[in-house]
Formats: C-alpha cells, sequence, structure tokens
C-alpha cells in the first residue's frame, strides 16, 4: 500500500456512507458506481461495522470516522477492543513505553494516554500505513512510528523504557492457530531477559486459553497475572514482567459498561484444598469465568463463607442469599434425578448449564428436548457422593451491575 492508496476517492467515501448498514456480499452482485473502488469499499464497510462494537469511541470521532482505514481482516479481528486496552492504560503509566507488536493500533492508541512518548513497532508495511495514518487521524501527537523488526529497535536503543507491551503473533507460518508461548512471535522465552534489561516492567498479552501452570514454568519474573473477561466472557490474559518478583499475585477481572469488577489472590492460593461439601441449600453460586480462569474460584467461596457441592463441580451454595458475589446467583427450586425431569419441569423450558456432568449442556437439550428459556435454569452436574442431579433454579439479582448476572 503506497501513499496514494491511503486517499480514499469521494466516489467511494459516500459509497460507503450509503451503504454501512447494506450486507457486503450483495454488494458484490450489484453494479459499481462509476469511480468507487469496490473491493476497498466493502473492507472500509466491514471495518466500520466491526469498530462500531470492538472499537466505539473511534466510530464515534466525527472527523475520523469517514476517513479511518481498516486492515484485512485478521489483523482487525485479532486487536484489543476498547474495554480491554482501557484496562491495560489504567494499569501502565510512566515516561516512555515501547509497543513491540503495535498491530492495529488500539493497544498503542489508549495506553498512549499514560505516557509522554511512544514508539509504536509494526514489521507490516501495509498494516504500519493504516496504523500511522489513523493514530494521526485520531490526534495522537507523542507516538513515533517504526516500519521494522522490533527486536532490532530495540538492541539498537540505548534508552531504557518505563514499560514495553507486548502481543506475541499466535499464528505460525500457514496461519494456523499457536498456543505454545515458545511457538508465538516474538518467542517470550528467549527474549524476556533482553525485555527486562530495556525496561523496568513488560506487560505481555496472551490468549485466555494458556494453561497457567505452563506459563509460570515457561517464564521468570513475574509479578502480577490478571485474567480480563468483558461481561462474564474471558477475552484476554495480561502478565507483567518485573525485575523484582515477589509472590506472584493473580487477579480476575470482569469489565462492564458500568464497572470494572475484581478478586484477586495469590498464584499460590490456586492449590489451596477446599473441603467444605455440603447438598445443595436455598442458594447455587457459579463464580465469572474470570474467576474460574484464575481457579480463585475456593478462595472466593471461603470469604462468602459457602459450601462446596463437589470437588470438580465448582458451584457452591448457602442458606444465605449473597448479592454481591462475584459471579452467577440461582434461586434454587428442586432437586432431581434427569429421569424425573417432565416431573418438576413439564413444559421443558430453561437454560442449561453443565458442569462435572457426564452429558455436555447440548447434548441435555437434544436427548431431553429441552428448549432454552431465561425463566428457569437446568444445572446439570455431580454432587459429592457422585450423584448426577438437575438442579432446578432461578437466577437472583445481584448487587454487581445491578442486575442478574
Amino acid at each position: 500500500m503506497d501513499e496514494q492508496s491511503l486517499i480514499i476517492n469521494a466516489a467511494t467515501v459516500s459509497f460507503i456512507e450509503e451503504n454501512l448498514d447494506a450486507n457486503t456480499d450483495d454488494l458484490l452482485l450489484r453494479k459499481t458506481p462509476e469511480g468507487v473502488d469496490l473491493k476497498l469499499a466493502i473492507r472500509q464497510i466491514n471495518g466500520k461495522k466491526k469498530i462500531a462494537k470492538k472499537i466505539p469511541s473511534w466510530y464515534k470521532f466525527s472527523d475520523a470516522k469517514k476517513h479511518l482505514l481498516f486492515p484485512q481482516k485478521l489483523a482487525l479481528e485479532q486487536c484489543s477492543s476498547e474495554y480491554t486496552a482501557l484496562f491495560k492504560a489504567a494499569i501502565t503509566k510512566g515516561s516512555k513505553l515501547l509497543d513491540m507488536t503495535g498491530g492495529f493500533g488500539v493497544d498503542t492508541y489508549f495506553l498512549a494516554r499514560n505516557f509522554d512518548a511512544v514508539d509504536y513497532v509494526e514489521s507490516n508495511t501495509e498494516l504500519f500505513k493504516i496504523v500511522q495514518h489513523n493514530l494521526k487521524l485520531l490526534g495522537n501527537t507523542n507516538i513515533q512510528f517504526h516500519n521494522k523488526d522490533s527486536l532490532d529497535l530495540l538492541r539498537q536503543k540505548k534508552q531504557k523504557y518505563d514499560w514495553i507491551y507486548v502481543d506475541p503473533y499466535r499464528r505460525d507460518a500457514s496461519q494456523k492457530r499457536v498456543f505454545f508461548i515458545e511457538d508465538c512471535t516474538p518467542d517470550l522465552v528467549k527474549i524476556q531477559d533482553l525485555l527486562l534489561e530495556k525496561s523496568e516492567q513488560v506487560l505481555v498479552k496472551f490468549s485466555p486459553m494458556l494453561d497457567l501452570e505452563i506459563l509460570a514454568k515457561s517464564l521468570q519474573n513475574i509479578s502480577r497475572i490478571f485474567i480480563v473477561a468483558v461481561k462474564n466472557e474471558c477475552k484476554e490474559l495480561l502478565v507483567v514482567l518485573s525485575k523484582t518478583t515477589p509472590d506472584i499475585i493473580i487477579e480476575a477481572v470482569d469489565i462492564y459498561p458500568e464497572q470494572t469488577i475484581s478478586f484477586k489472590g495469590l498464584f499460590s492460593d490456586r492449590k489451596v484444598v477446599y473441603d467444605d461439601y455440603a447438598m445443595p441449600a436455598d442458594y447455587l453460586y457459579e463464580p465469572n469465568k474470570a474467576i474460574l480462569k484464575a481457579g480463585l474460584q475456593d478462595k472466593v467461596a471461603k470469604n462468602f463463607q459457602l459450601k462446596k457441592l463437589a470437588r470438580h463441580s465448582h458451584f457452591y451454595t448457602s442458606q444465605a442469599s449473597h448479592t454481591d458475589f462475584l459471579g452467577r446467583i440461582f434461586k434454587i427450586k428442586n432437586i432431581f434425578k434427569p429421569k424425573m425431569l417432565n416431573k418438576y419441569l413439564p413444559d421443558k423450558k430453561a437454560n442449561v448449564i453443565a458442569r462435572n456432568f457426564p452429558m455436555k449442556a447440548s447434548a441435555i437439550y437434544q436427548k431431553y428436548k429441552i428448549t432454552p428459556s431465561d425463566n428457569f435454569h437446568i444445572i446439570a452436574t455431580t454432587l459429592e457422593k457422585q450423584e448426577k442431579v438437575f438442579i432446578l433454579a432461578e437466577r437472583e439479582l445481584s448487587k454487581i451491575n445491578n442486575n442478574s448476572i
């Protein structure tokens, strides 16, 4: 992509604005108006639709809305959302930041708010030019852009940074997903010493699918781990590397439009055995997904004085309603064997949750001909004495987000 191709002609701009709500597959079948670059227009329409939800402040930016440029689909899909980028910005600040893996520039844009100067590095020339164009259009004046290999830049720079940010590329040469740290680019295992030589602290973004035990064994100097969810869906695993590393602090974070909730503990808390079991009482508690991924569910249960249904179920119970619990709360109506479903739920309308149960939720829907419904929930699980049960329950309101979660 050369400099001239960054300019979208007036006919194409008008076509994009007129068809923002159109199905782009349909546009390919129509006659293209004279002067319109259809391929570019469709990429822009799809890009604008994507950022409307993923990066809403960019979409609403009046001066930039018509002129932001969008890269190929993969780069846009892999970039951070505004919610997670803002969280990263909240935990980092200083004078100088290096973003080694700039990508579409979302993290760079929000991180730059808390630094005097930022170095953005991206080796892909086309993506680099798009981001340079966009961030200047969005008003960033403290970012220096570098179209080169980030490791070369890091080794050449004599100055040190307050923070280095790295989002390793998680695909191989054939664009297949990779899951081990050593298979990502750059390989953090190989360069972790170099990073801490050049910066006091390093923030690394990994997939939330990464195994935490493997992570802790692969990287030294981990000081903090964040499991970041948005509306109870795990989005990112963030790791802070630091020259001073006391006990690793792990924090589960769940971001909602109105507030961010979190719960922290030590990495060693994940191995604490919790064996305070009980039969289901009046209320059932399901920790949010960030807490489950962090392995802090038993610590949360202890804090709320809850009992556990079974070792591997990760459902908890109490006679009391704790509306500030970090997860979903259910009011239990009945507990029964699966074969008794017709008696306790004759209309067979309920949402199904299955954990530590021989069947997945999808198989339960199919076998028992259950229709999804928000009125009731069927929690399929195993109790302490290996009894397989269905728990019929209703959702309870929570103080968290002032809603049922």
